[in-house]
């Protein structure tokens, strides 16, 4: 069963960002701290490089340049850089 078809069957992911979330961490190779730090500002769809905060992004592709990380007493904070 395709990862498409088990999200549209399944009552407990109707709906969900699921299956983008799995590709987009299939096709990158990212971790998942920062898949989700990702922000639309890191990504260039377009057909020219792009400058954001300085740094050049290459045609189609993303920047990952943050991390999601847990910090006590603040919970889930992004975190500019590796961890």
């Amino acid at each position: 069963m395709g990862m498409d078809r088990f999200v549209v069957e399944s009552c407990d992911y109707s709906g969900s960002d699921l299956p983008d979330l799995v590709r987009f961490l299939l096709r990158t190779g990212c971790r998942i701290g920062e898949a989700v730090a990702v922000r639309w500002k890191d990504v260039n769809l377009a057909d020219k490089p792009v400058v954001v905060d300085g740094t050049e992004i290459p045609p189609r592709s993303v920047w990952i340049n943050g991390n999601i990380v847990s910090v006590k007493s603040k919970g889930l904070v992004r975190h500019g850089g590796k961890t």
